[in-house]
């Protein structure tokens, strides 16, 4: 799971940030249940809404390039356009994004793509789905005092920018 083209932010057709090396990956589906009690023990009532919200928390630590394997190294200085890439600066570089950039992202996550823009775009299929854009929800930095090594956690929310009926902001 620690290729360096396992996980990956895109935007316009184009690598932007790896996620690499990875520690852990979680994707959670959360349900907006109804569920009501009832009194005197007779059951709860549970109704399923089949609205979800989509989440993806990946956790991992960013090393300096000099401590990657050779194509990984290749990748990430040609992203960075610099031969000295180090741990401070992904991190700062994935703060930039989520701060600075922000919007809808693709992300790559093993054989799934979170690159739709429309419902039309869904795919879901035993080889890889094709799931809505990303949004940061929360980036979290591990504070180790190891300045080679930068320990991350991050937050995705999937969804569509924009829904039917919905205006866009006033010009």
């Amino acid at each position: 799971m620690n290729a360096w083209d396992y996980c990956y932010l895109g935007s316009g057709g184009r690598v932007i940030f790896y996620f690499a090396p990875l520690d852990e990956v979680n994707v959670v589906l959360k349900n907006k249940a109804f569920v009501g009690d009832r009194k005197d023990g007779k059951g709860s009532i549970g109704k399923d809404k089949r609205i979800y919200r989509h989440e993806i928390t990946l956790q991992g630590e960013f090393v300096d390039a000099a401590a990657m394997p050779q194509d990984f190294r290749q990748a990430i200085q040609r992203l960075f356009g610099r031969g000295d890439v180090t741990a401070e600066m992904q991190w700062r570089q994935l703060q930039n994004l989520a701060l600075y950039v922000g919007g809808n992202f693709d992300l790559k996550l093993g054989d799934d793509y979170y690159s739709a823009t429309s419902e039309a775009d869904l795919v879901y299929a035993p080889t890889g789905n094709r799931f809505p854009q990303v949004i940061f929800d929360e980036v979290r930095r591990n504070q180790g005092t190891n300045r080679a090594r930068v320990g991350y956690t991050v937050r995705f929310i999937a969804g569509f920018e924009r829904s039917k009926g919905e205006e866009g902001p006033a010009a």
